[in-house]
């Protein structure tokens, strides 16, 4: 009796493997995608927007705040002479740059980020109220 029972479960098995390996699951094992387009790397310009602004002005001197603004979906570590951090999709930080000149029309700045990703220096304007 159980040397039948054992012929049958056998018989069973290798029908079942047999049958899984042809016919209805065909499709399954050939099925294909197809895709195309572009891959483009971002630049610093893409995922950073750098403001600076006079704040105050003193004698020969003015204070700036410069303003770093991630505009990418990531939050990006960025690394400068002025801030070290990280910057949150979507948000701002902005920080104080002491003592340029009244004359100063642009602020050079350098930034990097994402380990060597962006290596750039900002060429930024100042809205410069002291004048």
């Amino acid at each position: 009796m159980r040397t039948i029972s054992l012929i049958c479960l056998t018989g069973i098995l290798i029908y079942l493997f047999m049958s899984v390996g042809t016919g209805q699951t065909f499709a399954w094992l050939t099925s294909e995608t197809h895709a195309t387009g572009a891959i483009t790397n971002a630049t610093a310009n893409d995922l950073l927007y750098v403001t600076a602004e006079q704040t105050s002005c003193e004698e020969d001197n003015m204070n700036l705040e410069m303003t770093f603004t991630n505009k990418s979906g990531v939050t990006i570590p960025i690394e400068t002479d002025i801030y070290t951090g990280e910057i949150e999709s979507g948000k701002s930080i902005t920080k104080e740059v002491p003592n340029h000149t009244n004359e100063s029309q642009a602020i050079n700045i350098q930034v990097r980020g994402f380990h060597g990703f962006i290596n750039e220096e900002f060429h930024v304007d100042i809205i410069n109220r002291c004048q």
